[in-house]
């Protein structure tokens, strides 16, 4: 058993690798190659739990923090690449009385929004301000929203944050699906094996 469960996650994190790869050759591959990337946790969350998919997570940040030669697209993987791992905890946040109500799903997705705008606005500085990578120069307008901090968000930064915005909250509903079905999945192949 313990061979296969090494197998499978040495594979499913070169498939990654190779996503990622792949990704960085096409500019909005950026945002959409660590999406696919961490949803190849899934099916190891399913099958080996979620230390098996944070091991296999970590080995996947590391290599492409290596080898990729897009670090922005590392590094969006670095920062959610977790997510799967996380999202069953964050999911059973009480809401106290309002857990089964709309004020408790409420509250689950403004945790969840904190934690997707605390990571993408750290990126964008850690990519301009650390990396100094050149900002695209689309449109002159430039914001100064964090007091003290000098970075400053073009119209098209809020933009790729709204629409980023979405495809998380798209891919965390997703992701739910998903896990249940490679979790039903996963206790189907134990009882043939």
């Amino acid at each position: 058993m313990q061979s296969r469960k090494i197998a499978t996650c040495g594979v499913l994190c070169a498939l990654a690798i190779v996503i990622l790869m792949l990704g960085s050759l096409i500019r909005i591959g950026t945002y959409a190659a660590p999406m696919i990337a961490i949803w190849l946790l899934l099916p190891i969350i399913g099958l080996f739990g979620r230390r098996a998919s944070l091991t296999a997570y970590f080995a996947v940040a590391l290599l492409g923090l290596i080898v990729l030669p897009d670090r922005e697209l590392a590094m969006f993987y670095c920062a959610f690449g977790w997510w799967p791992a996380a999202k069953p905890a964050i999911d059973r946040i009480p809401g106290g009385a309002l857990s089964g109500t709309a004020a408790g799903k409420t509250l689950r997705f403004l945790v969840k929004l904190l934690i997707y705008l605390v990571l993408i606005i750290l990126i964008m500085y850690l990519v301009y301000s650390v990396l100094g990578i050149e900002k695209t120069k689309d449109i002159a307008i430039k914001i100064y929203w964090i007091p003290g901090v000098p970075i400053p968000f073009t119209v098209i930064d809020f933009a790729v944050i709204a629409l980023g915005a979405v495809m998380f909250f798209y891919c965390d509903l997703s992701m739910g699906k998903m896990t249940d079905f490679f979790t039903a999945k996963a206790v189907k192949l134990m009882k043939i094996h």
